[in-house]
Parts: structure tokens; sequence; C-alpha cells
């Protein structure tokens, strides 16, 4: 993250307690690499007080950021069953003298009709307004839900491109970085680090 610098960095499964260790990679993140306006929402809780962990979306930001919303989306399941509760976190940046808005995602892994049913919500939830948009939607490029983000015109971006995850040996294009209609989309690297279970994504943009 140091050596790439980016403006805007989001983050999926970012784990912010993990007791009884002290953990909070969020925090951890945000001060080794200067950026420390960021937000977080949370996707997982599970455990008891003594031991439990919790994790879900960040955004970390060079420039002023103000949170907006932690979105549930659809496929909600029980406390007990955690690992498919999915939000969008919804934030604002202040880039070139106007705030922007954010979304960081990590939509269902699980059911291909249900992830279909998370990108309709957030594009709902745009209504008329644009945003910066990325994460881990984990649908691939011919699949409906990409297709659905690209036709809404709403952004511009890379939709397909070299593979992500997983990030030893790819096979597959899930994560995307998208920007507001009307920017400029310079490129899209997908970087060959094995730091984490992805490959992580850079979109370079000139804002309108």
């Amino acid at each position: 993250m140091r050596e790439l610098r980016p403006d805007v960095i989001l983050l999926s499964e970012a784990v912010v307690e993990c007791t009884p260790c002290e953990v909070n990679q969020v925090d951890y993140l945000a001060r080794a690499t200067g950026m420390h306006a960021w937000v977080f929402g949370e996707n997982m809780n599970v455990g008891l007080p003594f031991c439990r962990l919790r994790s879900g979306n960040a955004v970390l930001s060079r420039f002023p950021l103000r949170p907006l919303s932690n979105v549930p989306l659809a496929g909600q399941k029980p406390f007990f069953w955690p690992a498919n509760n999915r939000r969008v976190l919804w934030c604002e940046t202040r880039i070139n003298g106007a705030w922007v808005r954010v979304g960081s995602v990590h939509n269902d892994s699980f059911d291909p009709a249900n992830n279909a049913v998370q990108v309709g919500e957030i594009l709902e939830q745009l209504e008329q307004e644009t945003a910066i948009l990325a994460g881990d939607f984990n649908a691939k490029p011919r699949e409906a839900q990409i297709h659905a983000l690209r036709d809404s015109r709403k952004f511009v971006g890379e939709f397909e491109g070299e593979f992500t995850a997983p990030a030893r040996a790819p096979q597959v294009r899930i994560d995307y970085v998208l920007a507001p209609a009307g920017w400029e989309h310079l490129e899209t690297l997908v970087v060959p680090s094995q730091l984490s279970d992805h490959r992580p994504v850079l979109g370079r943009f000139r804002p309108e």
C-alpha cells in the first residue's frame, strides 16, 4: 500500500476484533500508510465477549472522510450463522473540493441468485447518484451482476481483465474497482501479491 500510494483503499474481511488477542487491522493499516481517515462497517460478529471475532468492510482515504451507512443486503442469516451476513459500507470522501460517495462491498459467495439481488439493491441505493464502488463482488465478468453494473452507466472501469483469485494461482476475476461515470479511466492493474487470499486491484482514474 505504501509503495503504490493509492488515494482511497477499500478493504473486505478486515478484522477489528479477535479477542483475547488485541487486533485492529483497519487502524493498523491506517497508521502504517499515513491514511488516518478511515471508516469500518461490520459484516461478521460472532463469539462471546471474551472470545469474539468482528470483521467487515473498510475504507481508508488520504482525503477527508465521513461515514454514511452500513446497509444490510439480501440473504441475512441468524446471529449464530454469520458467514453470509453481507452489507455495503457507504461513506463520502472529499476529492477536488466535492464530496464523492464511496461503497465498499463483499457480496454473497454462496448463492449466485442472491448475489444478483444484492447488486440490484446496491444500484437502488444509489438511485441517481454515482460512486466509487469496489471490493469482492464474487461475480465473474460475464455474469448478470457485472452486466447490471456496467449497463447501469453509473460507473467506469475495467469490467474484465486479469484474474484476481485465489492469490497464489488466480483462476477467476471477482474483484473490481469502479469509479463514477464521467471520470476518465486511466488503467486498472492486478497487483501480483499473495499477502491476502485475493490479489489487490488498483484502479487509476481522473475525476471530471
